[in-house]
C-alpha cells in the first residue's frame, strides 16, 4: 500500500489541493478559431471542393492550424496555472472530496490508501507543506494531461496520414481537435491518476513513434523511408522541396500557402508520404529512385 500511495496517492492528494482557490481554472479555454479558420467558414469551404487532392490538403491545413491554436491555449493555461498556484491559500476541503471520489473508482488497496489520506488531511491539515505538495502534484497532473494530449495528437496525425476525406472528413477531424484541447483538464488528469499509476507520458511517447511506421514492410525498407522523411521534414529550401515534389508527383501548393508554417509542414509531409508509398513497393523501386534523389539532395537513399 505504501508504494502505491507514495507514487499515485500522493499525486492525487496534491492535485486535489489545486481546487482550493476560487479563481483556479482547471482546464484551458475553449478552442475558438476566427475569420477564415472559423468552424462554419472552413466547413462551408470544404464542401465546395471537388477533388480529393484539394479536399485532403485543405483538411490537413485547417486541422494543423487548429492544433496550433490548441497548443497556444495549452501554453497559456500552464502559465496561468502557475500564477494561480502562487495565490492559493487553502484547498483541503476540495482535496477531501476528490480523494474520497478517487477511492470510489480505485482498487481496494488504493481506496484504503486514499481514505486514510482523506482522514489524515482532515485531522492534520496544518502539518502539510502545501508548497511541496502543490509543486509535485502539479508536475504529475500536467504530465498526465500532456500524455493524454499526445495520445490524441498521435491519433489525429495517424488518421491524417492514412485516411482520405471520405473516411476522415474535416468535420470529424475538428471534433477530435476539440477533444485534444479538452485533454489538458486537471480534473480529468486527477481521475486518470486515480485509475492508474502507470507512466502515462512514457507510454504515449512510445505510441507517438508509431505514426511514421507502417509494419507491412521490411525493417531495411522502413529505415530508408524514415531517413528520407527525416531529411524532408528538416529541409526548408523551397527549390529542393519543389524538385522532390516534381520527382514524386506531388502537387505544388501556392506561394501563399507555402508562406504559412502549416502550409510548409503539410507540403513536406506530402513529399515524405509520396516517397513512403513508392518505397513500400520494394528495394527495386527504392534503388531506382536513389540516383535522382541524390542529384537533388546530395544524399543517398538506397538499399
Amino acid at each position: 500500500m505504501s508504494r502505491w500511495f507514495g507514487r499515485a496517492g500522493a499525486i492525487v492528494l496534491g492535485a486535489a489541493l489545486l481546487g482550493g482557490c476560487a479563481s483556479f481554472t482547471g482546464e484551458p479555454a475553449s478552442l475558438v478559431a476566427t475569420g477564415d479558420f472559423a468552424e462554419t467558414a472552413v466547413l462551408t469551404e470544404f464542401s465546395t471542393l471537388n477533388s480529393e487532392v484539394e479536399r485532403r490538403r485543405y483538411r490537413d491545413r485547417i486541422v494543423y492550424h487548429w492544433i496550433g491554436l490548441s497548443d497556444a491555449g495549452y501554453i497559456a493555461f500552464r502559465q496561468n496555472l502557475s500564477r494561480e498556484m502562487k495565490g492559493l491559500e487553502t484547498g483541503s476541503s476540495i482535496a477531501v472530496l476528490i480523494m474520497n471520489g478517487a477511492a470510489a473508482v480505485s482498487g481496494a488497496e488504493a481506496a484504503r490508501a486514499l481514505a486514510v489520506g482523506s482522514a489524515t488531511m482532515i485531522g492534520a491539515n496544518s502539518v502539510f507543506n502545501r508548497e511541496v505538495f502543490m509543486e509535485q502534484s502539479l508536475a504529475a497532473a500536467l504530465s498526465t494531461a500532456e500524455a493524454a494530449r499526445l495520445r490524441a495528437m498521435t491519433q489525429i496525425r495517424r488518421r491524417l496520414l492514412l485516411e482520405d476525406t471520405s473516411t476522415y472528413p474535416l468535420g470529424d477531424a475538428l471534433i477530435e481537435v476539440r477533444a485534444l484541447n479538452a485533454q489538458a483538464s486537471i480534473n480529468n488528469a486527477s481521475v486518470q491518476m486515480a485509475r492508474t499509476a502507470a507512466n502515462e507520458l512514457t507510454d504515449a511517447q512510445a505510441e507517438a513513434l508509431t505514426v511514421v511506421r507502417m509494419p507491412l514492410v521490411s525493417p531495411s525498407i522502413q529505415a530508408v523511408r524514415e531517413a528520407f522523411s527525416a531529411y524532408v521534414i528538416a529541409e526548408t529550401r523551397l527549390p529542393t522541396l519543389h524538385a522532390l515534389a516534381q520527382l514524386l508527383a506531388v502537387a505544388k501548393p501556392g506561394d501563399q500557402t507555402l508562406s504559412e508554417a502549416d502550409g510548409l509542414r503539410i507540403y513536406q509531409q506530402d513529399i515524405a508520404d509520396a516517397y513512403a508509398l513508392r518505397a513500400a513497393r520494394g528495394a527495386d523501386v527504392i534503388n531506382a529512385l536513389s540516383p535522382q534523389l541524390k542529384a537533388i539532395t546530395e544524399r543517398e537513399f538506397k538499399l
